[in-house]
């Protein structure tokens, strides 16, 4: 059986999309893995900025929002 880092180094030989494919399989083989939102999570999102019911905010603002609330005295 092959070594971890005989592994590793094959891995990093396979093109991109290869190694997406192989990273997409390992994380959906986690039994906790965040996997993200489905196809129908990302369209529900996206009609609700189009029809301008809910307005983005920048990485950079969420960003500090997240900060302040994991701050002492933060929301």
């Amino acid at each position: 059986m092959r070594t971890l880092m005989e592994l590793q180094k094959e891995i990093t030989a396979l093109g991109e999309e290869e190694r997406s494919g192989l990273a997409s399989f390992i994380l959906s083989s986690l039994p906790n893995a965040p996997l993200g939102p489905d196809d129908e999570e990302v369209a529900k999102r996206e009609n609700e900025m189009d029809s301008g019911k809910v307005t983005p905010i920048s990485c950079i603002h969420q960003g500090s929002e997240t900060s302040q609330k994991t701050q002492p005295g933060g929301r």
